[in-house]
């Protein structure tokens, strides 16, 4: 396939998935890889990635996009947000119930044309990724938190407290 979309994971969707693309008759423009643990060998191939979940925790997928100095295409689903510079290596969609298409579409087109051509702002992406990212930085911002002589103020504007339940811990937050 020359051209075309490649449809990585296996999960609940899938079948639907290439239903629909049997229905619409663009069966033979997507290529539905399933699981694969060959994810380098296919960042390789892609042009850019494509994130359109309503519901996300921090997408590593989207991390690991920016690492290789793919763009990316999504919705504000969860944590998006934080992982690319919108409008320069990524484009963030307004909705992640009902993303705009034409505006997704637009955003796939003008990505693909500057990976294409070596758009050297994309590789701010890699650069910005392998900084917040890192192994490394998250050992630093993690030390950084747990030292107690950086702390100005030992008093948190918060209390948080643990009640237990029949099955749970219920949460109270008490501001100060």
């Amino acid at each position: 396939m020359e051209d075309g979309w490649v449809g990585l994971g296996d999960g609940p969707l899938l079948d639907k998935s290439q239903a629909l693309a049997r229905e619409l008759g663009i069966a033979d423009r997507i290529l539905f890889v399933g699981h694969s643990k060959h994810v380098g060998y296919w960042y390789d191939k892609m042009n850019v990635k494509v994130l359109m979940s309503s519901h996300e925790g921090l997408p590593n997928v989207l991390i690991e996009a920016q690492v290789l100095g793919v763009p990316v295409v999504s919705t504000p689903a969860g944590g998006a947000e934080e992982c690319f510079v919108n409008g320069r290596t990524g484009h963030l969609l307004g909705c992640a119930n009902n993303p705009d298409l034409n505006d997704a579409c637009a955003a796939i087109q003008r990505y693909v044309d500057l990976h294409l051509v070596g758009d050297p702002a994309l590789s701010e992406g890699q650069i910005r990724a392998r900084e917040l990212f890192s192994i490394s930085s998250a050992q630093r911002n993690f030390a950084r938190l747990c030292r107690h002589d950086n702390v100005e103020n030992t008093t948190p504007d918060f209390a948080l407290a643990l009640s237990p339940g029949s099955h749970d811990a219920t949460r109270e937050i008490a501001y100060a």
